[in-house]
């Protein structure tokens, strides 16, 4: 009976990077959020800037952060996808970590997926974007 073992004990390092970026891409969201939260409270409070300059500036870092967690999904998933199908032909270590990395990575592409799908929704149904005008069709 053979049994094949990872060549030199050599660990996969598209899975260690996949499972790494799916933590830090998790980890961004509320840390960056509550920062800017708290940053945006604090220029209210002082009335150094106008309550719209301030709400904008909430906005744009919220986009920005948005931008960054999707993006450090997708990068997740391809490499543990990469690291899977490689662990499969050469035998190397970290199918664990592979499967870790693309599980926690889709999870967060999914969710984020879902909650663009249902701010559109939200959006469309409360009136506050008339997609009639843009296909053409009239609003009565």
């Amino acid at each position: 009976m053979q049994t094949s073992y990872p060549p030199s004990g050599r660990m996969n390092g598209n899975a260690t990077a996949s499972l790494i970026i799916g933590i830090m891409s998790w980890a961004i969201l509320p840390c960056t959020a509550a920062l800017n939260a708290t940053g945006s409270m604090m220029i209210l409070r002082t009335g150094a800037l106008s309550q719209e300059t301030g709400a904008l500036a909430y906005i744009i870092c919220a986009s920005i952060i948005m931008l960054v967690s999707p993006l450090g999904w997708l990068i997740g998933t391809m490499l543990g996808y990469t690291a899977r199908n490689r662990i499969r032909r050469t035998g190397e270590g970290g199918a664990f970590m592979a499967s870790a990395g693309c599980i926690i990575n889709l999870t967060g592409l999914i969710l984020m997926a879902l909650f663009i799908c249902g701010s559109l929704a939200i959006v469309i149904s409360n009136g506050t974007i008339d997609i009639g005008q843009y296909l053409g069709i009239p609003s009565y």
